[in-house]
């Protein structure tokens, strides 16, 4: 287990999750991984983490999923979902958040490969129907309904990428073709997912978009004017 800077820093109960991570991961086994986030250090909000499925590290950012849930305020905790990986992989993962009162610190996620269960369980059940499930049809599996796709990135720069990537695929036209009213419409999910509270947000979009930072900030406050109407309305 590492931990950021002095630990005794950190708010004690989230000292207290942080004492836990270690035990935690060697509970669950080598094909695990338990960390925790304290929110106040957005972006860079992990301070211990135990176990390398994911690649991160003490300093590194949350994934794309909690960003989103932190930015509008959702803070039940997520227990046992699946989350399907890029490159093959599933996770069966739960996050807890740990609180103050009403204040919400952070939070600690638990992650665990399970791919080869799933495989298995697959293969079992191929075995007990009879239906002829191919061994390069289990793939497919994992990316059924009620399978997150949920991204870890390694730091809060891939965690910037990452998003502005989405949202501009999504919109499904090329950078050198989008009108304002796409560019507002990807300033809008962005905004929604949390992309603006991580540093450096509006170069990178504005870079991405061939726009200035100040056409990326117009469109944000829009975006936000638009928001505040609707929710009064």
């Amino acid at each position: 287990m590492t931990s950021a800077g002095d630990v005794n820093e950190v708010h004690p109960n989230l000292r207290q999750a942080v004492g836990m991570v270690e035990g935690l991961a060697s509970t669950f086994g080598p094909r695990s991984e338990v960390l925790v986030h304290d929110l106040s250090l957005i972006p860079n909000s992990i301070i211990a983490i135990s176990g390398g499925l994911t690649g991160r590290a003490v300093g590194g950012s949350m994934t794309d999923m909690l960003l989103a849930r932190v930015r509008s305020g959702d803070f039940e905790d997520l227990l046992n979902y699946m989350t399907a990986m890029d490159d093959g992989r599933t996770f069966r993962s739960s996050t807890l958040f740990i609180r103050d009162g009403d204040e919400v610190l952070g939070c600690m996620s638990i992650h665990q490969d399970v791919t080869e269960w799933r495989h298995l369980s697959a293969f079992a059940e191929w075995q007990l129907s009879g239906t002829g499930v191919r061994a390069r049809d289990l793939p497919t599996l994992l990316t059924e309904d009620g399978v997150s796709a949920e991204r870890f990135p390694p730091d809060v720069e891939a965690l910037r990428s990452e998003l502005i990537s989405r949202a501009i695929a999504d919109i499904g036209v090329s950078i050198e073709l989008l009108h304002k009213r796409h560019k507002l419409a990807i300033v809008q999910r962005l905004e929604r997912e949390g992309f603006f509270m991580l540093r450096d947000a509006v170069p990178q979009l504005a870079s991405a978009l061939s726009v200035t930072r100040h056409s990326v900030y117009n469109y944000l406050n829009e975006a936000r004017a638009e928001s505040a109407a609707n929710e009064s309305s």
